[in-house]
């Protein structure tokens, strides 16, 4: 969370050195300052660059090990299950939850945190900078944020239902492949 931290401070200080830059150092003909600035930018570029793939890579792993905890789990939950749940359940459909929905989830668990965290620190940042730039365009602009958060439901509500018929089809697909392996199987055994 530090570094991702890190990446959203950076890409809120790029602008306002950019902003520098060409109202006040390249006007003023001051070559020396551009120059550091300029080496400066640089070097956050690479301590961006490098907090992100720290984000990126340890976020992977920390993905990695709650996937392999939660598969555990399952399995675990899943012995413990009675006859009558694989009775009414396909096998397909078994493997099909745990395969799809649990990589769903966990990349919800190491992206969504990391992703709301650097939003908010992107907004409230934006909102305080831009507040110091000129705060009636900053008010405007910012009031449509509602607008944009109503939309986003709207639609993420219609995308869920084609999500779940995706996931159906999914799984139904998994149990006819399992069922025809097993299938195979039992054909061999009868040719033997």
């Amino acid at each position: 969370m530090f570094f991702a931290f890190l990446v959203s401070l950076f890409d809120l200080v790029f602008p306002i050195f950019s902003r520098k830059m060409i109202n006040v150092i390249i006007p003023d003909g001051r070559m020396d300052l551009l120059l550091r600035w300029s080496i400066i930018m640089l070097f956050l570029f690479i301590l961006r660059y490098i907090s992100e793939y720290i984000v990126a890579y340890w976020g992977h792993v920390l993905g990695v090990k709650i996937e392999q905890d939660m598969r555990r789990d399952i399995f675990t939950h899943l012995q413990t299950l009675p006859f009558s749940y694989y009775d009414n359940n396909k096998t397909g459909h078994i493997m099909s939850r745990i395969i799809n929905d649990l990589r769903d989830i966990t990349e919800l668990a190491h992206h969504g945190p990391e992703d709301v965290f650097i939003s908010l620190v992107m907004l409230l940042g934006s909102f305080i900078i831009l507040l110091g730039i000129e705060w009636r365009l900053t008010l405007i602009i910012f009031a449509f944020i509602p607008l944009m958060i109503l939309f986003a439901i709207k639609k993420r509500r219609k995308m869920e239902k084609s999500f779940r018929e995706v996931r159906s089809k999914i799984a139904d697909v998994n149990a006819r492949l399992e069922n025809s392996i097993s299938g195979i199987r039992i054909a061999k055994s009868f040719t033997n």
